[in-house]
């Protein structure tokens, strides 16, 4: 599930955060982000809860393997606003044979942002440690050539140009090669639309018994948790037992 959101992971059992975007910040409930440098970790502004009531129509998506899609479908059944994440506009892609490694292409892509926020992409062609931004050497944290997770480009405005340019074995890019932004503004309002319907814990909740309350609607059924759904939980609503979904591949619904 994670990693059909962007995430990278060597094997099953750890997750880093390289492929984090504002979506996978809410599904995943961080609270906190610690940067480099800082004193202490910051408040994480896409933070919505540990669970918020949702449409039923959630626990029908299923993940395919492309991340901007994933994202976009998750989004759109959440009920966020139209056009939260926009594709840029590719104005042109230059592949020229590359001048320290004949045997690589480098592919210099010219992009006109659609929209105010941060700007993602992901390919499972790129060399990573040859990635530059707007001139500037830029790669990921984590160099793993050859796997796809995604990336952020850094914050750019509506209708600015970046120059986004990388190495690859590949002459041509796949159909797997994607960018888009998050509206910032608009994920901002579907934050603080989704903290109206959150789940407040009650204090007397553990790490294995969790107990609150959330309110639902005729339009919002479910209550959606950021806790894997696995063997060994069960639910009650009102004090009646009730079936557990899986929401967005391996989260639960009640």
């Amino acid at each position: 599930m994670l990693h059909r959101l962007g995430l990278f992971s060597k094997n099953v059992r750890r997750i880093s955060s390289q492929g984090i975007s504002p979506l996978v910040d809410t599904l995943l409930a961080m609270k906190y982000t610690n940067y480099p440098n800082q004193p202490s970790p910051m408040r994480n502004p896409n933070y919505a809860g540990i669970g918020f009531s949702t449409p039923e129509n959630l626990a029908t998506v299923n993940l395919s393997t492309n991340i901007y899609q994933n994202q976009l479908r998750l989004l759109k059944q959440l009920n966020a606003p139209a056009q939260t994440i926009l594709p840029p506009t590719i104005l042109s892609e230059q592949v020229t044979r590359s001048q320290e490694n004949p045997t690589n292409y480098l592919h210099t892509l010219r992009l006109k942002v659609a929209t105010t926020g941060p700007l993602f992409g992901y390919s499972s062609h790129v060399i990573y440690p040859s990635l530059r931004i707007n001139g500037i050497n830029q790669p990921p944290r984590i160099h793993a050539t050859g796997h796809r997770y995604l990336m952020k480009f850094g914050s750019h405005r509506k209708n600015e140009l970046v120059t986004i340019s990388f190495a690859s074995k590949h002459q041509h890019l796949s159909h797997n090669t994607q960018f888009f932004s998050y509206d910032e503004k608009k994920y901002a309002t579907f934050i603080s639309s989704l903290r109206i319907r959150q789940f407040k814990l009650d204090s007397v909740s553990t790490p294995t018994h969790i107990s609150g309350m959330a309110t639902g609607t005729t339009k919002n059924k479910i209550l959606f948790l950021s806790i894997p759904k696995e063997t060994g939980w069960s639910a009650k609503v009102n004090g009646k037992s009730v079936q557990i979904k899986s929401v967005a591949s391996h989260l639960m619904g009640i």
